[in-house]
This record gives structure tokens, C-alpha cells and sequence, in this order.
């Protein structure tokens, strides 16, 4: 953060940061995310990442179109703007949307905007988009279940699969490292977790709260 602008204009905006990282990070390199304080519009810009795509930087002011929408935000309350297209300098379209950012009286205080730049060569934002072509993506197992007993069921089968099926893993090792991978893939949380895997190892729950007293 650039040391001139005030705490006083970010302070309140600061948890929005990590929001504005986490969403590039999604998108990708083609997508800005600017936050804007109200504190003054012409220098307002107090967060930006992926900056290159409009060329602004810490302390750019609100454009002309962003002080038009926070206005439009306090007559109606409607803090999300919906998508929206626009030109930049240089004539690469963007596309945009923009939503408000209040404080625990709420109160606008903030402006977070994301323009995301369609001229950008169609290879490039591909890559951002599928597994391989990017260096940082990896396809992750992930389970999409409708409740948290169906969860357990499904994560609990398929640990015992893989380790069951393991041969590096020896025999009478197997029930523990099941009950360590099953922690460490947060399954405890879940009501009723220890009796359950208890009933599918064929073991105490006394034996699978030993295992996992082992690795907590």
C-alpha cells in the first residue's frame, strides 16, 4: 500500500483486499480489480491488482461512469450495478461489473469494481481456464454431496479404498493411516464421524479416537 494515502481512507476497506486478490487470482492476469474509496473521488483508487489492464495505479481517481453508479447506489441502496460493457483508452472493450462496500453502520464507503479485458488474446485467457495450460492450476478431487452424511460416506469409502489398495501401506497399519488421512481431510468435523468409520474398519470407536489423539 502506497505509504501516502491515509489509514483513515483504508482502514475500514482493508478486509476488502483479500477479496480483491482472491478474485484476480480466479480470473486471471486479464482481469483488474480496483477498490475505490469514497473518501475522495479523485484520488480514490487505494487497492488495484492486474493495474495494467486500464493503466492506473494507487491514487488514480474514479471515473466518470464509477461516480455516476455510487451516486445511483445511496438513492437506491442497490449496492451490486449488474454486468456492463465499456472502452478503455486504448479502445479494448471491458467488460465490467461493480458493487458497493459499506461499513458495520452501513454506510458506502467503498467501491469495488471488476473490469475484465476482452481484447486480451483468446489463448491467453484459456489459460487461465483449463487444467494443464496453466503452471499454477492442478485438477483437485472435490465432492459436491447434498448433505454432510452423504459427505462422510463418501469421502470415509473412498480413504478406505485407496488405502486398503495400497500395498506400500502394511496390513496392520492400515486402519491407522486411514483414521490420520480421514482427519486430515477434516472428516472429524462432522457429527457421528467416529462411530461410522468405527463400524466400516470393523473396529472400537475407542481404537479410531486413539488414531486420531495420534495425529491431533
Amino acid at each position: 500500500m502506497d505509504p501516502d494515502l491515509n489509514d483513515y481512507r483504508t482502514g475500514n476497506l482493508k478486509p476488502y483486499f483479500v477479496i480483491a486478490d482472491f478474485i484476480a487470482a480466479f480470473i486471471g492476469p486479464h482481469c483488474e480489480v480496483v477498490l475505490h474509496s469514497l473518501e475522495n473521488v479523485q484520488s480514490s483508487v487505494v487497492y488495484i491488482v492486474n493495474g495494467h489492464n486500464t493503466n492506473r495505479r494507487l491514487g488514480a481517481p474514479m471515473t466518470d461512469l464509477g461516480i455516476k453508479q455510487v451516486t445511483e447506489m445511496r438513492r437506491t441502496g442497490n449496492l451490486i450495478t449488474g454486468n456492463y460493457f465499456t472502452h478503455n483508452r486504448d479502445g479494448s472493450l471491458l467488460k465490467s461489473i461493480s458493487c458497493g462496500c459499506i461499513d458495520n453502520d452501513k454506510n458506502l464507503i467503498g467501491f469495488l469494481c471488476i473490469n475484465m479485458n476482452l481484447d486480451c488474446p483468446f489463448p491467453e485467457i484459456i489459460k487461465t481456464m483449463m487444467p494443464g495450460m496453466d503452471s499454477q492450476s492442478e485438477v483437485l478431487d472435490e465432492k459436491f454431496n447434498h448433505d454432510m452424511d452423504e459427505l462422510l460416506v463418501t469421502v470415509t469409502d473412498q480413504v478406505i479404498h485407496e488405502v486398503s489398495n495400497d500395498r506400500a501401506i502394511p496390513l496392520k497399519q492400515k486402519n491407522r493411516c486411514i483414521v490420520h488421512e480421514l482427519f486430515d481431510r477434516g472428516i472429524f468435523q462432522i457429527k457421528g464421524a467416529p462411530q461410522y468409520i468405527a463400524d466400516q474398519l470393523n473396529v472400537t470407536k475407542h481404537s479410531v479416537y486413539k488414531y486420531y489423539r495420534e495425529v491431533k
